[in-house]
């Protein structure tokens, strides 16, 4: 197999985040294999997938790298230019508008099961290089090659096999998520208001009447909105959404899936021969929709790293080489991961005083433009 690099490569988990990887990698000469229980199902429905991803800039900018970009704007692909955030408790609001810092869009929402199978169907051009392994993984699995990569999710196997730990949060919520016709055309806005439960959701579609919903809130109360008919859903969804109806009148379309929110981080990335990307050494709370985006720029930094060492003529799996990629990426991502953490719960609070304090820093940051124009690029993971 090995024919182009010494070291053998493999890569735990065939999700976004690890064929991405495996991506970056073989274009850069490298062979490798990919390891998972099953083949990736890569068979699109007519109805719109119920996850969906916000992909900021930064990754947008891997995927034309890839020369995979134009794949994907083949399907289905909702953009938004800008972002309206505001409070319940307030109505104070934040509104970012990517023509402020003179860009077409702040990002787009992409339904995960496109960007699978145009990945997937990517990989056919490094048939020489990339090979996939079929595997019930289990703890008596070797690890057979040089370095081994964990991109097999927050639940990671190989995270659990050599032993690293995680600092972990469990929020106590579920984010329901489903496909909704709206009324009154979302405008290529992305829309998110804070209940006192947590944040709702709306993500613009590639239809300008289509959202999908991403609905943080208690486990008690995820449970109540899954179990209610869809007329019951419809009408509560536009009561969340208050008097000034931006949506107009909300249609349930297909299926409600709920998912328990937690946050994890690795207490390491990396070990000798070991590296951990994407849930596997992260996860956080979905407020912001950069958790996917993290694990895109986990992959590319580490496929960096490892083409820099080739080329150096360095050991591939050494721990001097890995912590290159730990540096470059275990702060940035803790940074991000807390300051999820803060605002979920500032604006999870309902007492007075921060109510006062939201709308009085909300009305501040809305006035500030230079702080605006941080803000934007920080979203769309423009960090120059």
């Amino acid at each position: 197999m090995n024919k182009r690099n010494e070291q053998e490569i493999e890569i735990v988990g065939a999700g976004l985040v690890g064929l991405t990887l495996a991506h970056l990698l073989a274009k850069q000469g490298f062979c490798l294999s990919i390891i998972d229980k099953a083949e990736p199902n890569v068979e699109l429905t007519e109805d719109i997938g119920i996850r969906v991803s916000a992909v900021n800039r930064a990754s947008e900018n891997i995927f034309k790298e890839l020369g995979l970009w134009q794949n994907l704007q083949d399907y289905r692909m909702g953009t938004y230019e800008r972002m309206v955030v505001w409070d319940e408790g307030s109505q104070a609001r934040i509104e970012l508008d990517a023509a402020e810092i003179g860009e077409a869009n702040l990002g787009h929402i992409i339904e995960n099961q496109i960007m699978l199978k145009v990945l997937w169907q990517g990989l056919q051009q490094y048939q020489d290089q990339v090979s996939f392994k079929v595997a019930e993984l289990s703890s008596e699995h070797p690890l057979a090659a040089d370095l081994v990569v964990g991109a097999d999710g927050a639940k990671s196997w190989l995270r659990s096999k050599v032993g690293i730990e995680s600092s972990s949060h469990d929020f106590k919520q579920q984010a329901l998520v489903c496909t909704v016709h709206t009324e009154k055309a979302h405008r290529y806005t992305a829309w998110q208001k804070f209940l006192s439960t947590g944040p709702l959701a709306f993500l613009p579609l590639h239809d300008p009447h289509l959202c999908s919903i991403v609905w943080s809130t208690t486990q008690e109360r995820a449970a109540e909105l899954a179990a209610m008919s869809e007329q019951q859903f419809n009408t509560e969804l536009g009561r969340q959404m208050g008097p000034d109806k931006v949506f107009g009148e909300c249609k349930l379309l297909g299926l409600r899936a709920c998912y328990p929110l937690h946050q994890h981080h690795a207490k390491e990335y990396v070990r000798e021969g070991i590296a951990l990307i994407g849930d596997a050494a992260h996860s956080i709370h979905p407020l912001a929709g950069q958790g996917l985006n993290l694990g895109f720029a986990d992959a590319k930094v580490l496929a960096e790293v490892l083409s820099n060492a080739k080329k150096k003529g360095r050991n591939l799996a050494s721990k001097q080489t890995l912590l290159q990629y730990q540096r470059a990426r275990k702060h940035y991502n803790a940074a991000v991961m807390w300051s999820m953490y803060g605002f979920n719960g500032l604006f999870s609070n309902r007492l007075a005083a921060l109510a006062c304090l939201r709308q009085a820093g909300f009305n501040w940051i809305n006035k500030q433009s230079l702080l605006k124009r941080f803000f934007i690029k920080q979203a769309m993971g423009i960090n120059e």
